[in-house]
């Protein structure tokens, strides 16, 4: 019992030492830049000589779409892949990792919209070059994606209750731009 009287005697005494000690000052972190301004200069720089004209850093796509709300509220643009080249309209979203077409073999999807698009449908197997993305690749490796038969599959669902699923694909993506003509490139859609 005595111990028991003690323990008790002694957690009170802590408690209220504690609580009599003055507050701690707040904590104050110094913050330091992690380039320094000259790096952050020669960043600058390069970044205004991307966006003079005659630099040719980028490809121009021309964009389509408004941002009515009594409209779809989306920009698009046409994009050529495969081999043989064949035109899309795909849609320009900001918030989203991927960029997707719908494919021949798609259930449920829609086959008109209210935007003046033209909607066409990707046929894997009618382009020479397009492969599915096997589930080992190193691009088969975020939070949305799931395989299916070894082949890297995604799903996303949108803050408008919309979603979208498919395979990842990778193809040639066919740009042309007046300084440069014709190019090509792998890409990886969905």
């Amino acid at each position: 019992m005595a111990s028991l009287f003690f323990t008790t005697t002694f957690c009170c005494m802590f408690i209220a030492a504690a609580a009599a000690a003055p507050p701690s000052p707040p904590l104050t972190l110094k913050l330091e830049r992690a380039v320094s301004n000259q790096s952050m200069q020669q960043l600058s720089l390069h970044d205004f000589g991307r966006h003079q004209p005659g630099a040719n850093h980028f490809t121009n796509f021309s964009l389509h779409g408004s941002y009515s709300i009594y409209e779809a509220g989306l920009y698009y643009t046409t994009v050529t892949l495969g081999t043989p080249p064949r035109s899309f309209n795909v849609m320009i979203d900001t918030g989203s990792d991927i960029t997707w077409i719908n494919c021949v073999r798609c259930a449920g999807c829609q086959d008109a919209t209210i935007l003046p698009v033209r909607l066409s449908y990707f046929d894997p197997r009618s382009s020479s070059t397009s492969s599915s993305i096997s589930c080992s690749d190193k691009r088969c490796s975020s939070d949305f994606t799931r395989c299916n038969d070894n082949r890297c599959g995604y799903r996303l669902h949108y803050g408008d209750d919309s979603e979208t699923s498919g395979i990842f694909t990778s193809d040639l993506l066919h740009f042309t731009t007046i300084s440069v003509g014709s190019r090509t490139t792998g890409s990886v859609f969905g």
